[in-house]
């Protein structure tokens, strides 16, 4: 008894410093109730919120809360028949499968145990082969604003979907759309880049009762040649093979001023069962449609790229990872390059992040301030746990990463482990 009366007597400078170092907010919340003189301390010295570092989420639904994969367990609140298909912020992006192998997918915050269903997409891609992957979720303003699906399939490579009111997709091999790799909201506004390294930019608005529409299009960036195979170059022949779909390039002498909508496909909640709109009908898939946003070259060299916001910026992520037989991947090289809009270029990032750093996974990326536990000017890649230090320009790799690769390798599959982020955390 005496010592439960010391630790509920120390002095509100002790009680502030222990505060400040507790690592999660539900740590703060317990810390709260203990006493009274314990939430006094506890409103006299709050901080501003940081963000704490991200945890890594697996398929299954386990959560991995330390570097080392040593803290890993599965949240109470993941449903039986799910896998994590993509995550934006705090939310998760869940695929159920039923005894049929129907798919639902709904999204799913772990830590307030918030649960958005999307029943929109059952008519798109409830029934798909078992090729069939989704490769990024991103979502503008979760839960209920726009949702942004990139599935492996290079007939509809972008799905919008706003819960409760309807989907979108573009028309098959409709271009742009079929050449994007990554997508990411700055604003209302979502960007798209290509292999070719292409930007462009989707005003999305809303039809009829709340549908979500691709408006116009805009050419921000031009960069590709026909010289690559890889690679794509806009012309206006490509223009005028898309149904009129409204490209607009960036180039000075264009004039903006009119804009069309760019034909698609739609589905209120009222046509939820059209097999028109679905993806291959459960078929199997042609391998020359499958796409997974990497270019695998020689030597087991593969170039990634990555499409995040960072403060108001958006930033592509150029990857090289060597991929050695019977050894774990690793990265090779990393550059940065920040759109700048008014001049219709890519532009090198050289100084660092201003004091951000970022995190990446083929599902999510997201940039976040630094913190001390969290280096600034750094980008962490998820499925080889190395980081990229922007101002020293090395690449460290961990140690002690046995346990982690283990864990990974036994309860993730082909789409890979993704970031979850927690919230921000007030002290």
């Amino acid at each position: 008894m005496e010592m439960i009366l010391q630790w509920l007597e120390l002095p509100p400078e002790l009680l502030g410093s222990i505060f400040s170092r507790l690592p999660t907010a539900d740590d703060c919340a317990c810390a709260r109730t203990v006493c009274r003189s314990w939430r006094s301390a506890m409103r006299h010295h709050t901080s501003p919120a940081r963000q704490l570092p991200p945890w890594v989420v697996l398929q299954d639904g386990s959560f991995m809360t330390s570097p080392q994969g040593s803290s890993h367990y599965r949240s109470h609140t993941f449903p039986d028949d799910a896998r994590c298909v993509g995550s934006t912020d705090g939310w998760l992006a869940l695929d159920c499968v039923d005894g049929e192998k129907r798919h639902s997918y709904l999204l799913h915050n772990p830590f307030s145990n918030t649960t958005v269903p999307l029943p929109e997409l059952e008519a798109i891609i409830g029934v798909v082969p078992e090729s069939f992957m989704i490769r990024k979720v991103l979502m503008r303003s979760p839960p209920d604003d726009i949702v942004v699906l990139m599935p492996n399939n290079r007939n509809h490579l972008i799905i919008l979907v706003r819960p409760g009111k309807g989907v979108w997709l573009p028309k098959p091999h409709t271009a742009p759309f079929t050449y994007i790799v990554d997508v990411a909201f700055l604003g209302d506004i979502l960007y798209g880049i290509t292999e070719a390294e292409d930007l462009f930019s989707f005003d999305i608005t809303f039809y009829g009762d709340g549908i979500p529409v691709v408006a116009s299009i805009h050419h921000v960036i031009i960069k590709g040649s026909a010289a690559d195979d890889n690679t794509y170059e806009w012309s206006n022949d490509d223009k005028d093979e898309n149904d009129n779909n409204e490209i607009e390039s960036s180039d000075k002498d264009k004039d903006d001023s009119d804009s069309d909508d760019v034909e698609g496909h739609y589905e209120d909640e009222d046509a939820r069962d059209s097999e028109d709109a679905e993806i291959n009908d459960g078929e199997e898939v042609d391998m020359d449609q499958i796409f997974d946003g990497i270019v695998y070259g020689e030597d087991e060299i593969n170039t990634i790229w990555y499409f995040v916001e960072s403060r108001g910026k958006l930033l592509m992520v150029r990857r090289q990872m060597q991929c050695p037989p019977y050894h774990h991947n690793y990265t090779r090289k990393v550059e940065v390059f920040q759109a700048d809009v008014i001049s219709g270029m890519w532009m090198p990032v050289l100084d660092g992040l201003d004091g951000q750093a970022i995190f990446i996974s083929k599902p999510f990326c997201k940039s976040i301030a630094a913190c001390k536990e969290i280096d600034e000017d750094t980008i962490h890649f998820i499925d080889t746990r190395d980081t990229f230090n922007m101002r020293s320009q090395i690449i460290s790799v961990p140690q002690d990463d046995q346990d982690y690769y283990m864990i990974v390798w036994r309860f993730s599959d082909l789409e890979g482990p993704t970031w979850i982020f927690l919230p921000e955390l007030v002290v």
